[in-house]
C-alpha cells in the first residue's frame, strides 16, 4: 500500500459524503493548511475557521488541507475533527465553492480511531 494510500481515507458524514480514492489525483492547483482558530477557552472559533475558508475559497485555492498531523489535529478529538471538517464543507458549499477539494489528515493513535 502506497503512503498516498495510507493518508487518505473516505469520510462520510450524516449531511455530506466526501470520497477520495488512491487511483484518483487532487487537480492541479494550490492547496493551503487550513489554520483551526481556538477561543482563550481552547474551544474553537469556527466563525473564524470559516471566514478563513471563504478567504481561501475566494484567494482561488483549489483546495484545502486540513489536519495534518503538524497542525492542530493532534489535539482535537474526534466530535471536534469531524465538526471542523463538516463546517468547512458546509462554508464551501454556501458560498458557490463547491469545487474546492478537501484534504483531511486522518491519523489517530489507533486503527479504531482513525476508522471511525
Amino acid at each position: 500500500m502506497s503512503r498516498f494510500q495510507l493518508l487518505f481515507h473516505s469520510l462520510t458524514y450524516p449531511a455530506i459524503s466526501m470520497t477520495t480514492t488512491a487511483a484518483s489525483k487532487p487537480p492541479y492547483g494550490v492547496y493551503t493548511p487550513l489554520v483551526t482558530f481556538f477561543h482563550e477557552d481552547e474551544s474553537i472559533d469556527f466563525p473564524a475557521v470559516e471566514s478563513h475558508v471563504r478567504r481561501m475559497a475566494e484567494a482561488g485555492v483549489a483546495g484545502l488541507v486540513l489536519q495534518g498531523s503538524n497542525g492542530e489535529a493532534p489535539h482535537l478529538d474526534h466530535e471536534e475533527r469531524q465538526e471542523v471538517i463538516t463546517r468547512t464543507r458546509l462554508t464551501l458549499d454556501s458560498l458557490g465553492y463547491e469545487d474546492t477539494k478537501l484534504i483531511v489528515g486522518c491519523g489517530a493513535p489507533s486503527v479504531r480511531e482513525t476508522l471511525i
